[in-house]
């Protein structure tokens, strides 16, 4: 007997692949498209337009750009990935349908970047609001949060714990988030989704996390290991030195970490908390690995981040509390530092 939700099922994959073949590439790059396209909700630290961290402008180019195949951001915490990722998701929602797939590490995961970020960033933004489809509903009728079908495309939000999650679909995109964290008995939850995605030509595999340790970090040692690796580097505002802002640059007066400040490595220029906004925006990445080609790889840590939580002096304080324990000390050197 002829399964027809099976044949239709395979009907459908046929029409959206043939269908990739002849769609042009969208005419906005993804920043230029979240600039216009995309509000922040109430409740956030700044509802309303969104205007990208400088930093985030080309690692957003590089998720829109359907001649990147792989992109992979090594990050510290509070850096905007998972933003980022909800709209790209957005983005196929409302100019670039596809099959897309969101790699979360647990359920709870799974239903929190719905919940809290992708649903949001639809209602608060008028071009984008009410084009999220309600839930899929299963055989049995049953709603599911996860699931997301819309003409010529579809959303499906996945916990990477369980490999038959992995197995069941097939996707164009597909964006993983914290994936160190991730567990899965059948190995590298990425390496099985990337199988996911072979059958499509212009697929897209993107891949965000802070760092673990360096016996177990994927996301240092084999993603960001195998891409162009990128680094983000300022200019000193006294000699126009540019390098990559690294802890070993920041000083403090001895028993004063509030007022720590950086220090060019070239000729020892300091380099004060309130000049980071000025070398932030005239900051540029650079690919240490130039002759990787189709996979874009970002290192960023959180000693350029704008947020008052990142200020050189308050993490010099912070790291002065925390010298002597161990477990505090790797938290801080993983998720600000972002450093296995």
């Amino acid at each position: 007997m002829v399964n027809v939700h099976h044949f239709t099922k395979t009907l459908d994959d046929i029409r959206s692949r043939a269908v990739e073949h002849l769609r042009p590439p969208p005419l906005e790059t993804l920043p230029q498209w979240i600039e216009r396209v995309v509000r922040l909700p109430e409740g956030t630290a700044e509802p309303g337009p969104v205007k990208l961290w400088p930093p985030q402008i080309e690692i957003a180019t590089s998720i829109g750009d359907q001649s990147v195949e792989r992109v992979t951001w090594l990050k510290s915490v509070r850096s905007g990935y998972t933003f980022l990722v909800a709209c790209a998701v957005a983005r196929h929602v409302l100019d670039d349908p596809c099959h897309a797939i969101v790699l979360m590490p647990t359920e709870n995961d799974a239903r929190g970047i719905i919940v809290d970020d992708i649903e949001p960033l639809f209602d608060a933004s008028p071009d984008l609001r009410g084009l999220l489809p309600e839930p899929a509903r299963d055989q049995k009728g049953r709603a599911t949060l996860l699931q997301r079908h819309y003409p010529g495309g579809s959303l499906k939000v996945i916990a990477a714990r369980s490999a038959r999650n992995l197995r069941r679909h097939t996707a164009r995109a597909v964006y993983a988030d914290e994936t160190d964290v991730m567990e899965n008995a059948e190995g590298d939850p990425l390496s099985l989704a990337e199988r996911r995605t072979i059958t499509f030509a212009r697929r897209k595999l993107v891949s965000g996390s802070s760092p673990s340790t360096d016996e177990t970090s994927l996301i240092a040692k084999r993603y960001y290991a195998d891409s162009d690796q990128r680094v983000f580097e300022i200019a000193c505002p006294e000699c126009d030195h540019r390098f990559e802002l690294l802890w070993r640059h920041i000083q403090w007066p001895e028993g004063k970490p509030e007022k720590a400040h950086a220090v060019c490595p070239s000729n020892g220029c300091v380099i004060e908390d309130q000049d980071k906004p000025a070398i932030v925006a005239a900051g540029r990445w650079r690919a240490t690995r130039p002759e990787v080609t189709g996979h874009h790889g970002y290192r960023l840590n959180g000693l350029v981040s704008l947020l008052p939580a990142m200020a050189w002096g308050v993490l010099a304080s912070e790291w002065t509390r925390i010298a002597s324990d161990p477990h505090r000390l790797r938290t801080f050197v993983t998720t600000i530092l972002a450093e296995p």
